[in-house]
């Protein structure tokens, strides 16, 4: 084969060969040996002409150098379309080269530089990516070295021939749909070409300019390179040291690595004369600019840089390597040489830290020549500028111009690039620092001065202008005026000048976060102010967006589909995203924003212009939410596609929080402005209401921005598919107590995906396949143990709330909801009366099985039920001559309703249009039918077929539904015993729908337990308003009469043991509302303007087991005033045992709770009231501890001398809880009963009692010796299984206790086990002593065969926090700390900067004398470096050549606890001393949400850390590597949290530094690799 090298050079024309291109001289030897295995990591040096192609930052393509000043890459690689975008800019794209570790900017070699031109093909085609290939040229000049080489351009006539072993090289994905990172370096994989032949038989498609190459068996593919990456090929005659040509550039593909399936490659031989026209003809006029300004000076010094020339550019230290320094003062005075005219200076790129108020980094830009800034006049200053976006061209008064740029001690970006140029003196001023008319495509602008504060009687206009067909939104990213009088103002005309119509005017802070829409391609700004007070003004960002008149005619208002396919449709992709979505793929997707701190609070679904469905329990706290934001797609950026539309109304669902915790979690958002559809904003389809779930083989999935695997939230949109999990296998994980079937689960348990990948309130959709729409199944609800092995995500099941949607959000803007229609005149009817004598039947419309069209149709049927012990079945096929939108649904179309025997309407079902499958409806009443078309041009046929079946079985021997006048159901067996695992459920049915039914239980025992966790019989009254629940119901009192409406569902479950002979219930239909009993001995409604009423047996002690109600009703216009005369219930902090609750109106929903009582707390004093006339008033005991309960009074007041007491009732708890101790009930597995005696004195007694069932044996155990300290009259009784008033009597001896301290304790055992399940602890001291106190850990076992060794008693001589120590060097000088995480292993920051042969470890607190532990090994994290002097993965693992006897290490963090205190440890520096005090020093500190971590370091936090505030100070320099920990509630234990890191670098600073929180290393992020380190 003849071969011919081209090389670019000033010196050539025409292709020539050389042997300067194509080599690697960094290698010694580089022959191919073998198969490479895909995704190896290549040497430094192996492919040196490989470049990296960055857009905004972010690597996007590779790229291959062919010349000093050239790369060779995709076409596609700049194509906006890839992207998803409107556009895309050359600006905004960079080349780097010799990059072999992304994360690392110090390879050897590596130079980065700015596009000036792209030449993309003129033949690119997107669809068939024919001659995908582009030329770039640099700004600058390629430095060739050991690591920098160019790839050599084969001749037109230079094919490679088939099986040649080629190399591809880049980042990218390293296996085909694994959802992978991109690798941090650079990889390399071994392809062979295949023939031509091959290549089409895989891709038909393929053109002539594309060549094929992979392996036979797939597994290697270009998805280990980049798209624009080299297929490099070596050929000479030197197999030690090969000539490598660009035979190929990664173009596109099936799939990655697939069997069959190779990659495909722009062949580049096709495209040597094209490459070498442009590329010499341009090379010629290089040389041809003449500079046109001069530079002297370092801009960085003490005199900074004098620019001089009428045009020019210059950029901050590091733009063109990427990054800026720390702590630099920059200074540039631009100088033209007309004294006549203005300097306008325009930024091409920008990227600064960003502050709200630019308090880091900045750059200043002022008018005139500034020598010192502290003497610059602030009048001259234009703006201070910092972020991402691009400030606006700003213009001088004058002929010169200063630039000053600021960097603080850490974070740094990009820099910026400016450049200027003279213009007239003419020139439109805006007024505010800039020009007055804008015309790039999106920018920024500021008042003047901004963030200083803006001068006083002031007038700052500026207009947009927009090409035509296009329209403006202006959002204001800060907004602070002065006055309240609206005398300084923006406002804002939708047109060129203030004579157009005004579109809004803001004053104060009205314009924070307020996006602003033009209707026309111009938009006129115009901020004035007066002579009064001033402040900072504003920040405004603009951009460009299509309007209405759009040659775009797609249809955006269709729901459930997206104009860019989601991952998993990207067939041709060359990488994998992972987990993140692509922009625009799910763009019903909307994120709930808070004003607080204006973050991602909640997602929800776009189901109409105006509304969003999301969860109730986002919105519970209704006054925070201020905003929507549509289009998004990441957090932390703002986005062309993004809309933010204010919240007018909230709706939550009535039944929220109704029977269940969970139960009805829905609400609806309405928007103040109606959304605009586009490409990135449409709506989701909602489900038919009999479609209760997705299909069988639905693809389902749910999005949102919420927790990582690394529980933290995702700034980009993150997706995951989830399969739908069976309502009994959920239920048997959540149980009935938090599930029921307004729910859905879904989760792929073994996988670890759930609804964490997703948002509270966010869309879970599914579709049955590509072509079909997406629909709304589920509202993201709750979980546990976020993608746990045990437990799915639930998601609110939206089929069970379309109607309240449709009847809240106004039926006809709902999408796939129909509205009713209005009854008209018919041309032919058709009705008929079926009375059901056989089992089965037919019945169909019109000339059936022909469609009907010979005009307009209304047909109804009426099939009665006659036989009340069946159900009626239905099933039908409907057929539609038009397609099944929601217009023709509306005209024609089929509803089924059922109606009572009084002639009221039951549930309704539909409408049903578009020609339908099988439906089927099962119904117990009769059915009403209705046929409907009112369009003649509209063809329609029915055909419904109708069967009589046996009803459902209850599970206790008895029908589930029962529908008659009287009747009686009991559990199974009974009168014999009932059997294990029973779950048996029944519906009592009224004949009418107004009637009232009542339910009576003669006989009733069940296992009781706390909380009838065991066996129950609960008891739902089904209302129109809501679901209320009576129960459960366990032990042996007989539950009073309960009185509901027309439907009940009883359930009734038992466990596996321990059954009893279960109930015998009747019940009976009535025609009005008996005289109900309360439960407690008296009637339940009461009414008249005042009264009382009791517990039962008041003022005796209640009994166990009672649920009492009373619904007191007073006249029209008055409320309800109550208090208790005498008030005595079960105490328990969170009143879960008996307790009296309080409603406003007549029904127990959760929403209108007043209050929850319980205890001895309520006085004479506390007043409750209700809101309207009725008050509901709930009383429930369990089934032991029963007090002597209450007596309340009643009063009828009007509203105008309410009054509310809640308040002072509160003060009065918060007294009673400052002294003394109180009986305490504890029913948690394991918990820590606790005293201290503080400042009350006088004789103490109190009751603490321990209760579960009696398969538990209760362990108990003192913390530490130290925990007890009781002193001659202080005692601790334990008494097992005794009755409390047999307790107090004395009558009984306890089984152990504790009194005063005599010297036994030494000799105390290391637990007690009881083994009956219940205990009581009584607590006696004559409080005469102030220290008394005790503290003691009981947890719950199963048995003792199966409990473990527990924690020993241990005698606490080492100081409260003993396993800090102190690292010194070999010199003694300490530098670092540390923390005893097992007998040999310290725990500490890998910044310490350790070395094993000079660190010894000395514990510092009550150690005497100390002792001096030496290092055997250090381990440091591999994965620690340094980031922009930031450091990732800041831990190391010092290991000790002996171990540490007799100090326990610290409690490692477990991933369930939860932390209720933390502090950090810090071992202080003694002045003018390098040694340090016998003490450890501790400040509290208040942990911080980690997206607010993020904001506060501008996204320099990493999922490895996390953030706390310290109370009073800030953990400096020689605090790193000492402990964070955190207290659990759970067992009081101190857990080992968090590494002092870095932070703030000015200690206890007065300035905004203060502010900043401290970082810390994430101990629980590293605890699998700590815990393999030291095993």
């Amino acid at each position: 084969m003849i071969v011919t090298f081209v090389a670019l050079a000033l010196s050539c024309c025409t292709p020539q060969v050389t042997a300067d291109c194509g080599l690697r001289p960094r290698l010694q030897s580089a022959i191919i040996t073998g198969r490479i295995v895909g995704g190896e990591m290549a040497k430094l040096g192996e492919f040196p002409w490989q470049a990296a192609f960055l857009y905004k930052h972010v690597q996007v393509c590779g790229g291959t150098i062919i010349d000093t000043t050239w790369i060779l890459s995709a076409a596609h690689c700049f194509d906006p379309h890839m992207y998803k975008l409107q556009s895309i800019k050359k600006e905004d794209a960079l080349i780097r080269v010799a990059d072999l570790d992304k994360t690392d900017d110090t390879d050897e070699g590596e130079m980065t530089f700015e596009v000036k031109d792209i030449i993309i093909h003129e033949q690119y085609n997107r669809q068939t990516f024919d001659n995908d290939i582009m030329l770039i040229e640099i700004l600058g000049s390629i430095t060739y070295g050991p690591t920098v080489q160019p790839a050599c351009i084969p001749g037109a006539n230079d094919a490679v021939a088939d099986g040649t072993k080629c190399l591809i090289s880049g980042w990218g994905d390293t296996q085909d749909h694994v959802h992978n990172r991109w690798p941090d370096k650079l990889q390399k994989a071994q392809v062979e070409v295949f023939a031509r032949a091959q290549c089409l038989a895989a891709y038909p498609e393929s053109t002539e300019n594309m060549i094929c190459a992979g392996l036979r068996t797939g597994g290697i593919d270009s998805c280990q390179g980049d798209s624009g990456g080299p297929l490099a090929c070596p050929f000479t005659e030197n197999t030690a040291q090969p000539t490598f040509f660009l035979q190929g550039i990664v173009s596109w593909g099936r799939g990655c690595a697939l069997d069959g399936f190779p990659g495909v490659y722009t062949e580049v031989r096709k495209y040597s004369s094209w490459i070498a026209n442009y590329t010499q003809h341009l090379l010629q006029d290089r040389n041809a600019d003449v500079a046109t300004f001069t530079i002297t000076g370092d801009p960085c010094s003490s005199n900074g840089s004098i620019i001089s020339g009428s045009e020019g550019d210059f950029s901050s230290p590091g733009f063109y390597s990427g990054s800026y320094t720390d702590n630099l003062d920059c200074k540039w005075i631009i100088q033209i040489p007309d004294i006549g005219s203005r300097i306008q200076l325009s930024f091409t790129e920008f990227g600064v830290e960003y502050h709200t108020f630019c308090w880091y980094d900045d750059v200043k830009v002022y008018s005139g020549a500034v020598g010192n800034i502290a003497s610059a006049d602030a009048a001259d200053l234009l703006g201070s500028h910092c972020g991402m976006n691009i400030p606006s061209d700003l213009l001088s008064d004058g002929s010169s111009m200063t630039v000053i740029f600021h960097s603080d001690y850490m974070t740094h970006t990009l820099g910026f690039r400016a450049v200027f140029h003279a213009v007239s003196a003419d020139v439109s001023q805006s007024g505010c620092g800039g020009i007055r008319e804008l015309l790039t495509d999106h920018g920024e602008f500021s008042s003047k001065h901004y963030p200083n504060y803006y001068d006083a009687d002031s007038i700052c206009e500026c207009f947009i202008t927009a090409p035509t067909g296009k329209t403006i939104e202006l959002n204001f990213l800060s907004f602070r005026l002065a006055g309240s009088d609206c005398a300084d103002n923006v406002a804002i005309y939708d047109g060129l000048n203030s004579s157009y119509p005004r579109i809004i005017r803001l004053c104060i802070n009205q314009g924070f976060n307020v996006t602003v829409p033009s209707s026309s391609n111009t938009m006129f700004v115009s901020f004035k102010t007066d002579g009064q007070v001033q402040d900072v003004g504003f920040e405004a960002y603009y951009y460009f967006s299509s309007n209405g008149n759009s040659t775009d005619d797609t249809d955006y208002s269709q729901c459930g589909f997206s104009s860019t396919p989601i991952n998993a449709d990207q067939t041709a992709a060359r990488i994998v995203n992972g987990d993140i979505a692509i922009a625009g793929s799910w763009p019903w997707q909307i994120s709930i924003r808070l004003c607080d701190t204006c973050n991602h609070y909640c997602g929800g679904s776009i189901i109409s212009p105006s509304w969003i469905v999301t969860a109730a329990h986002c919105i519970e706290s209704s006054a925070h939410i201020t905003y929507i934001r549509a289009g998004d797609f990441d957090r932390f950026t703002i986005e062309i596609s993004e809309t933010i539309v204010p919240v007018a109304q909230i709706f939550i669902h009535p039944d929220y929080q109704k029977d269940l915790p969970n139960n009805a979690d829905i609400a609806l958002l309405k928007l103040a402005n109606p959304l605009s559809y586009s490409s990135t904003i449409r709506p989701v389809c909602f489900p038919s209401q009999i479609s209760t779930i997705p299909e069988e083989n639905a693809e389902c999935y749910v999005t949102g921005w919420g927790l990582t695997e690394e529980n933290v939230m995702a700034q980009k949109l993150r997706e995951a598919k989830l399969p739908l999990m069976p309502y009994d296998q959920c239920l048997n994980v959540y149980t009935s107590y938090v599930l029921n079937e307004n729910m859905l689960c879904a989760g792929n348990i073994s996988s670890g995906i759930d609804t964490c990948l997703g948002d509270s309130g966010g869309p879970f959709v599914c579709r049955k396949s590509r072509n079909d729409p997406w629909i709304l199944y589920g509202v993201s609800a709750f979980g546990r143990e976020c993608g746990s092995s045990r437990y799915p995500g639930v998601y609110t099941k939206v089929t069970r709330y379309i109607d309240w949607i449709i009847a809240t959000a106004n039926v006809s803007t709902v999408t796939s909801v129909v509205e009713e229609h209005d009854p008209t005149e018919f041309e032919q009817g058709c009705i008929q009366l079926l009375v059901l004598s056989n089992h089965e039947g037919d019945l169909s419309s019109p000339e059936y099985p022909e469609l009907y069209g010979e005009g307009m149709l209304d047909c109804q049927w009426k099939i009665v039920l006659m036989d009340r012990t069946k159900s009626l079945n239905i099933n039908f096929r409907f057929s539609h001559s038009q397609q099944d939108t929601a217009a023709a649904c509306s005209l024609a179309n089929i509803r089924i309703s059922e109606s009572y025997s009084d002639g009221t309407v039951g549930r309704q079902y539909g409408p049903y249009c578009g020609s339908s499958e099988s439906i089927l409806i099962s119904s117990l009443h009769d059915l009403v039918v209705s046929l409907h078309n009112s369009q003649s041009q509209v063809k329609i046929g029915l055909k419904l077929e109708y069967r009589l079946e046996e009803l459902e079985q209850s599970g206790c021997g008895q029908l589930k539904h029962l529908i008659e006048n009287k009747g009686n159901f009991s559990s199974i067996n009974y009168p014999n015993i009932y059997s294990a695992n029973s779950h048996c459920e029944w519906y009592l049915h009224a004949s009418i729908a107004t009637h009232y039914l009542q339910i009576s239980l003669s006989q009733f025992s069940l296992e009781n337990a706390y909380q009838c966790r065991y066996d129950f019989l609960t008891v739902i009254d089904v209302t129109e308003n809501g679901n209320i629940s009576h129960g459960p119901y366990c032990g042996n009192s007989i539950p009073h009469v309960i009185t509901g409406h027309g439907l009940f569902h009883i359930k009734f479950r038992s466990d596996a043991s321990l059954n009893y002979k279960g109930f015998f219930a009747s019940f009976v239909e009535l025609n009005e509302r008996p005289q109900e009993e309360s439960g407690c001995g008296g009637v339940k409604f009461l009414n008249g303007t005042n009264g009382t009423f009791q517990t039962a047996g008041f003022p005796l002690a209640y009994e166990a087991n009672l649920d009492c109600t009373w619904v007191i009703e007073v006249e029209d216009g008055y409320k309800v005033r109550l208090n208790f005369q005498q008030f005595s219930l079960e105490s328990s902090s969170s009143c879960k045992y008996d307790w009296a609750m309080l409603y406003n109106g007549e029904f127990a929903f959760e929403a209108q709770r007043i209050d929850t009582l319980c205890g001895y707390d309520v006085k004479l004093e506390d007043i409750f009231e209700s809101t309207s006339n009725v008050m509901r008033i709930d009383f429930h005991s369990d089934f032991s501890f029963n007090k002597q309960g209450f007596l309340a009074m009643y009063t009828a007041v009007s509203p105008g001398s309410s009054r509310s007491s809640v308040h002072q009732r509160e003060n009065h708890l918060q007294e009673k809880r400052s002294g003394g101790c109180q009986d305490s009930i504890f029913t948690d597995e394991e918990g820590v009963i606790e005293y201290k005696q503080g400042d009350h004195t006088g004789n103490t007694r109190c009751l603490f009692r321990i209760l579960t069932n009696h398969l538990h044996v209760i362990r108990l155990w003192l913390r530490k010796l130290s925990s007890l300290n009781l002193h001659e009259n202080d005692s601790i009784k334990i008494y097992d299984k005794i009755d409390v008033d047999d307790i107090y009597s004395g009558v009984v001896k306890p089984v152990f206790q504790f009194t005063g301290i005599i010297g036994y304790l030494d000799s105390l055992p290391a637990y007690l086990d009881y083994n009956g399940g219940e205990i009581s602890m009584l607590f006696s001291s004559d409080g005469q002593h102030g220290d008394t106190s005790f503290e003691l850990i009981y947890k719950l076992m199963q048995d003792k065969s199966s409990t473990t060794n527990p924690k020993q008693l241990w005698n606490d001589h080492h100081g409260k926090w003993p396993w800090m120590v102190s690292l010194f060097g070999s010199s003694k000088y300490y530098f670092c700390s540390g923390v005893i995480i097992s007998s040999r292993w310290i725990a500490t920051a890998a910044t310490c900067n350790l070395r094993s042969s000079e660190i010894h470890i000395i514990f510092p607190e009550g150690t005497n004398p100390k002792k001096i532990w030496e290092v055997e090994k250090i381990v440091v994290h591999p994965e620690f470096k340094m980031i922009y002097n930031v450091p990732q993965n800041d831990l190391a693992l010092i290991q000790l050549v002996d171990p540490i006897e007799h100090i326990p290490p610290v409690c490692l963090p477990v991933a369930s606890n939860i932390y209720s205190d933390c502090h950090v440890l810090k071992i202080p520096r003694l002045a003018g001393s390098a040694a340090f005090p016998d003490i450890v020093r501790i400040s509290s500190v208040d942990t911080l949400a980690h997206d607010i971590c993020m904001r506060e370091w501008h996204l320099r936090i990493t999922d490895d850390m996390l953030c706390g505030r310290i109370n009073g100070t800030n953990s400096c320099q020689r605090d790193v590597g000492g402990p964070l920990v955190c207290q659990s509630p759970s067992d009081d234990a101190w857990y080992f949290v968090g590494i002092s890191s870095w932070g703030p670098k000015i200690c206890n600073d007065n300035t905004a530094h203060h502010r900043l929180p401290d970082v810390y290393v994430s101990v629980a992020y590293f605890l699998k690799w700590i815990t393999k380190i030291i095993q």
